[in-house]
């Protein structure tokens, strides 16, 4: 009995990952449908489209979307020919000149900038994985981004902002200003702290090594004017460090003390 439900146990854990990828997925056309479905406000407009060649309502909503996807399409193209710019700062136009809409728009638009990569350029600089450490090195860490480089003086200590995302919807959290110490740059990229965080801890992120990473370095690979990376500093016990231990012993002498010098063995002649 005991081995019939270990194996069906492992059935059902084989089955769990395309289990819970349907249920995502249905879910996810449930959101659609209910904003974007037949019937819907979103749904009502699609509908309007099609209803100059089709009188029957459900296919007027084929017909409006088939319409609204090529219009899409033709637009991605047009991006991709080197017109990107140009349709950038016509929307950017007309978008910022309506007042309480300029605002969703920007905030939308950089939202968006932070998962777009088509870009000759990397999209996601502008925004850091980071590792905060509340209370200084040592202390309770948490994976995070950073929005901005620059810091924000409070007083005489430079703060930094960082957004802690919640698990398993990394798409919000918590804006917190923490001293610029407290945040050493993550490995990784936004795309790594997404999947750490949406499969709740399960996907390890990646660490940083001693001594690896100076406080207040936030550009990778960069390094302070005269420092001496981790790895070419010999560690203590070495056999580096204990040969050169042994010369300076053998090689000391005290202060103000008459330095000896060996005198060469006098040469024996030949009889």
């Amino acid at each position: 009995m005991g081995r019939i439900i270990r194996v069906f146990l492992s059935g059902a854990l084989a089955l769990l990952p395309i289990g819970v990828t349907i249920l995502v997925t249905l879910w996810l056309g449930s959101i659609v449908a209910a904003y974007a479905g037949p019937g819907s406000f979103l749904g009502n407009l699609i509908t309007s489209v099609g209803l100059n060649i089709s009188g029957s309502s459900h296919v007027a909503y084929f017909i409006g979307l088939g319409i609204i996807l090529v219009l899409i399409f033709l637009l991605g193209l047009a991006v991709e020919s080197g017109l990107r710019n140009w349709i950038s700062n016509s929307f950017d136009w007309f978008m910022m000149g309506i007042p309480l809409v300029s605002n969703v728009y920007d905030i939308s638009k950089r939202f968006v900038a932070i998962m777009d990569r088509s870009g000759e350029e990397d999209s996601l600089k502008s925004m850091s994985p980071v590792w905060c450490f509340f209370g200084g090195e040592g202390s309770a860490g948490v994976l995070a981004l950073m929005p901005s480089h620059e810091p924000v003086s409070i007083g005489e200590t430079s703060y930094v902002p960082v957004l802690v995302p919640f698990a398993p919807v990394p798409f919000g959290g918590a804006l917190i200003y923490v001293p610029q110490d407290w945040v050493r740059p993550a490995e990784g990229g936004v795309e790594k702290l997404v999947n750490v965080y949406v499969s709740m801890g399960v996907t390890p992120p990646e660490g940083i090594p001693p001594g690896g990473v100076p406080a207040g370095i936030f550009t990778k690979g960069a390094m302070p004017a005269g420092a001496i990376p981790a790895g070419a500093i010999p560690a203590r016990g070495s056999a580096v460090v204990s040969e050169a231990a042994d010369v300076e012993s053998d090689t000391a002498t005290p202060e103000g003390a008459p330095v000896a010098t060996k005198k060469p063995a006098p040469r024996k002649r030949a009889t």
